[in-house]
Order: C-alpha cells, then sequence, then structure tokens
C-alpha cells in the first residue's frame, strides 16, 4: 500500500474505535507533505506548513510525554523501507528533545499499536479488529 493508503487506514481504524477509545478523536493529519499547485504551496507556506514535520499528531500527554508524532513511511513492493528524510529525522529528534514521542510506522497496524502503547491501552487490540496475530 501507499503511505496514503496506510494513513487512510489508520484513520479508518481510528473512526471504527473512537466509541472504545475516545482519545482518538484528537489525532489528526498535519498536511506538510500535500501535492499541489506553486500557488497554493506559496499560501501554505505562508501559513506556516514546514518542511518535515510529523504526518500525524496526537495533542495528548501521557507518561511524561506531552504528545505523539507519527511519520508515517512504507514498504516498498521491493520489501525494502523507506526511511525518513533529513529535514524529518531533524523534526523527529527535535520533537523528542522537547518531550513528545516520536515514532516512525511503516504500516497502519503499527500506528495504530503506537498509538495505543502510547495511550497505555493493551496494542493487541488494533491486531484484533483485523485478525492479525500481535
Amino acid at each position: 500500500m501507499s503511505e496514503h493508503d496506510e494513513q487512510k487506514a489508520l484513520m479508518d481504524w481510528t473512526k471504527q474505535m473512537e466509541g472504545r477509545v475516545p482519545e482518538l478523536k484528537y489525532l489528526f493529519a498535519i498536511p506538510n507533505g500535500t501535492r499541489t499547485n506553486l500557488r497554493i504551496a506559496h499560501y501554505m507556506k505562508q501559513e506556516g506548513v514546514r518542511k518535515g514535520v510529523p504526518d500525524l499528531c496526537l495533542p495528548l500527554p501521557r507518561n511524561g510525554h506531552g504528545a505523539l508524532y507519527i511519520e508515517m513511511k512504507t514498504i516498498k513492493s521491493s520489501g525494502r523501507k523507506s526511511y525518513p528524510e533529513p529535514e524529518q529525522r531533524e523534526w523527529l529528534a527535535g520533537l523528542e528533545a522537547v518531550g513528545n514521542r516520536a515514532a516512525v510506522c511503516w504500516s497502519w497496524i503499527e500506528a495504530a499499536k503506537t498509538i495505543l502503547e502510547y495511550l497505555e491501552i493493551d496494542p493487541r487490540l488494533a491486531a484484533a479488529l483485523v485478525g492479525e496475530e500481535y
């Protein structure tokens, strides 16, 4: 699946799970990697879009962290993982340095487990929905 498809699947999962895990309603996407025309890109940059900012944020404090940030990546058809770009690595490290939790996830199920672990909920709940073993 593409990064878009993985992130969409994660957001679909959060909508399904909000009844069990109400905190999931606060997870949101940060549209920094949005592909658009030059005019809109210019406006977005003026409004504060910054290269390298992670894809998702859950702005709830847990376990001494201020928020959870997730950078979604994919596993290519060749089986090779894509990795964060230098600007993304800088943002992830910087966000952790100021007290947040930052993670890179290569699938929606890995992201769902990361979120549940952050919220101190059994991460097997994510796999149970799709019949996977944890």
